[in-house]
């Protein structure tokens, strides 16, 4: 990566020394990372015997041929995510449902910590906590 010198420098040599200038190397390295296409670094790193892997966002990942491969794709009509991904022959894993919709368990988790509705309803007004709403069967109608 053209920065060998940081590895005989005193302030990076050993680990504390890494910890205690934690925020100047991270400066350092985004530097020097900044302009490095992640997949060739990568490439590059795992040629290097170093674990290695871009950083993926969902989209990019259930694009990516190594997903598809570990069949780690889960669809659902109009659902499409991201499965599991360790693979156990006595026990696979499988995602059996849709995740909830945000929101939708709220006032119970909330109520199972022992809040009261009127605190959740004042949670929810003050936007402290996120409530799923009903559908509203007027607005469905419409066209």
């Amino acid at each position: 990566m053209g920065c060998a010198y940081l590895a005989v420098d005193p302030r990076f040599e050993t680990n504390p020394s890494r910890v205690k200038n934690r925020e100047e190397l991270h400066d350092l390295l985004q530097t020097i990372l900044i302009d490095q296409n992640a997949e060739e670094l990568s490439t590059r790193l795992l040629g290097s015997g170093i674990p290695a892997s871009a950083i993926l966002d969902v989209g990019q990942a259930l694009a990516a041929p190594h997903t598809a491969h570990r069949s780690m794709i889960v669809e659902d009509a109009d659902y499409k995510a991201l499965g599991i991904p360790i693979k156990l022959s006595r026990t696979p894993g499988a995602v059996r449902t849709r995740p909830r919709e945000l929101g939708a368990d709220t006032r119970e988790v909330c109520r199972s910590a022992g809040l009261e509705d009127t605190a959740i309803d004042e949670m929810v007004a003050t936007g402290i906590i996120f409530e799923a709403q009903p559908p509203n069967p007027i607005a469905a109608d419409k066209p």
